[in-house]
């Protein structure tokens, strides 16, 4: 899964605050040389654990400058290279705690998740749009369009590379478009709103044909990540050719 910034969640914040007041605390009692910030580990690897990519980075910090205040205030112990020594491995080993995990969740293609935020097979969810016979289009939250099925290929004329990155406002227009509708579903994602509307589309060709499009956001808690456009055909109306329609080729 790919993390997205959201503003921190304070209760896991609050509870690693605690644990690194008590690590801070010990610390500052115990004579230098020995490992006592070799805990704040614990910390960072406690907050890769949330939905907040940029705890880890901010606990790493936070830890990095308990680490150091712990080395200047605590008492006298060990050989002073010896101690110096210990602070730079405990500081190597908070910042990899923090940077590998998230590593690994970039590294990470959206397809390896297995269930959606309902419990439903991802793998089950991708073969149901992939199968069906209305015309879907996947997008990001600003619009931009990252996939469609085959049914769309197929009632458009527009492959995925004719229309990737395109917002999904801006395709399939041609002169008898309706754009009183188009300003209405660009209004409705600039809400985050659903929108519905029967529509005249323009296939790649320059024939027209009727829709009827219904829009959907998508969360994942409270982020938005992006619009789910259903298309169905709306049969009896005549196509009827225009060669002045958008062509994105």
């Amino acid at each position: 899964m790919k993390w997205q910034w959201n503003l921190p969640n304070t209760g896991p914040h609050l509870f690693l605050a605690l644990g690194a007041t008590i690590i801070f605390s010990v610390d500052y009692h115990v004579p230098l040389g020995i490992a006592m910030a070799v805990p704040y580990v614990t910390i960072v690897l406690l907050a890769s654990t949330t939905r907040e990519p940029f705890s880890a980075i901010m606990w790493a910090i936070v830890c990095t400058i308990l680490t150091l205040l712990g080395y200047y205030l605590s008492q006298t112990g060990s050989e002073t290279w010896f101690v110096v020594l210990n602070r730079v491995i405990t500081i190597y080993a908070i910042w990899v705690s923090a940077f590998i995990p998230i590593y690994i969740n970039l590294q990470a293609p959206d397809s390896l998740e297995d269930v959606d935020s309902d419990g439903v097979p991802r793998e089950m969810l991708s073969k149901s749009l992939e199968d069906s016979k209305d015309a879907i289009i996947v997008t990001d939250d600003q619009g931009r369009i990252k996939w469609v099925n085959p049914a769309f290929t197929h009632s458009s004329g527009f492959t995925l590379e004719n229309v990737l990155k395109k917002n999904l406002t801006e395709i399939q227009q041609g002169k008898a478009s309706d754009i009183v509708k188009i300003r209405q579903k660009s209004e409705a994602l600039n809400r985050r709103d659903r929108f519905e509307s029967e529509i005249l589309q323009y296939r790649k060709d320059g024939t027209s044909y009727w829709v009827a499009e219904s829009i959907s956001p998508t969360f994942e808690e409270i982020t938005l990540v992006g619009f789910v456009s259903v298309q169905r055909n709306i049969k009896g109306h005549t196509d009827k050719p225009d060669n002045t329609a958008h062509r994105l080729t």
